[in-house]
């Protein structure tokens, strides 16, 4: 097992966790845990590793990356990966109702619904020409299930977009990518203090160096991977990925120093408004970059708005 996780690692992180002295145990657990919660799923331990380790990124530290991964989830989009009997029914009766719940909480009608989630399963396990399956995108490093609502999300938002239909308001959207465990005083602070969140987040994407911008554009709007992105900008998959997760962590900590200055509450308060944030930062990318674009398209005539050149 040990050798098939190292040999699939990206080639940074190879040291790091080869030097891990319990490694060896740590794997043997995960796989234990991960197999525990599907053992209808019969899949070998080493391919199962290599699908993990090809997830880790370069610069992650060995006990967080493998003790905050959520196994279980990842082993079940492992086996649809693989193409393994039973793993796409156990998604679907499991999972993919998030799809639903997701785009019923933005107020879509019937037949929006049924169409987004078509495309959502196809992009999820068949891919666009030449292009992997959006499932093998999944890292583990959040609940599958948020994260299938966040894709779900961007296909609706796209949809609305592309019949150039009215767009929910952004309270719905933001809702509809919410974790769905919200208890009463996030709840008050999300109604309270909405358009202070959207305001000082808007002001931190404004901030963003060009090249931030671009990558997330090509990610969030362009649909691409990593992969296709490294390869625009000629750098590696790792090196993109640290730039998607730096762009997110600055967007963070700049909307929480504009709330800081706008609210002068108190640090819980503002600790309880970055969890809104937190949870629902990819479809407020998402919805701002599509705000923009939609702005630069009616400034030009109406066209598609072009995104600058990668070098």
């Amino acid at each position: 097992m040990l050798e098939a996780f190292l040999a699939a690692l990206p080639a940074g992180a190879r040291t790091a966790f080869g030097q891990a002295p319990d490694l060896e145990a740590r794997l043997a657990r995960l796989v234990e845990d991960a197999h525990s919660a599907w053992p209808s799923l019969r899949i070998p331990a080493d391919s199962f590793l290599a699908h993990v380790a090809e997830r880790l990124s370069g610069d992650a530290a060995v006990p967080a990356a493998l003790s905050q991964m959520h196994a279980s989830d990842l082993y079940l989009a492992a086996g649809c990966c693989l193409g393994l009997p039973g793993a796409i029914a156990a998604f679907e009766t499991t999972t993919l109702g998030q799809v639903d719940a997701a785009l019923l909480r933005m107020r879509a009608d019937r037949t929006l619904v049924d169409e987004a989630r078509q495309i959502v399963r196809e992009r999820l396990f068949v891919g666009g020409a030449g292009g992997r399956p959006k499932m093998a995108e999944y890292a583990g490093r959040g609940p599958l299930a948020s994260w299938v609502r966040v894709v779900a999300t961007r296909v609706a938002l796209n949809l609305i977009r592309d019949r150039k239909a009215e767009i929910p308001a952004e309270e719905d959207v933001l809702e509809a990518a919410a974790p769905v465990a919200e208890g009463p005083e996030l709840t008050y602070l999300r109604k309270q203090h909405g358009p202070q969140i959207r305001a000082a987040f808007r002001q931190a994407m404004a901030t963003l160096a060009p090249r931030e911008r671009l990558v997330l554009r090509q990610h969030f709007l362009d649909g691409l991977g990593t992969d296709q992105i490294g390869e625009l900008h000629q750098v590696h998959r790792v090196t993109v990925l640290r730039w998607l997760t730096r762009a997110r962590a600055t967007l963070a900590r700049r909307t929480r120093r504009s709330l800081e200055q706008q609210l002068g509450c108190t640090e819980s308060t503002v600790d309880s408004l970055m969890q809104l944030v937190q949870g629902q930062i990819d479809v407020s990318i998402h919805r701002s970059l599509m705000a923009d674009a939609a702005a630069a398209a009616s400034a030009t005539g109406g066209g598609a708005a072009p995104g600058p050149r990668p070098r």
